[in-house]
């Protein structure tokens, strides 16, 4: 259960952040910083990409 807790919290940090740059990215391109607000907007992608990835392993671990 420990496990479970653990990997769900971390599940969360990781959409958490997500979230956060992509609030970023779209504060910097309202001030025009449209260039840094776009690569923001990548990493946010990337992070996006690595938070489904780490959840679909999580789950086929689990199951």
């Amino acid at each position: 259960m420990a496990k479970k807790t653990e990997t769900e919290a971390i599940a969360n940090q990781l959409s958490f952040a997500v979230k956060e740059l992509s609030t970023v990215a779209e504060r910097l391109s309202k001030a025009g910083y449209a260039e840094i607000a776009e690569e923001i907007r990548t990493l946010a992608n990337s992070g996006g990409f690595f938070a489904d990835e780490f959840a679909r392993l999580s789950r086929e671990r689990a199951g």
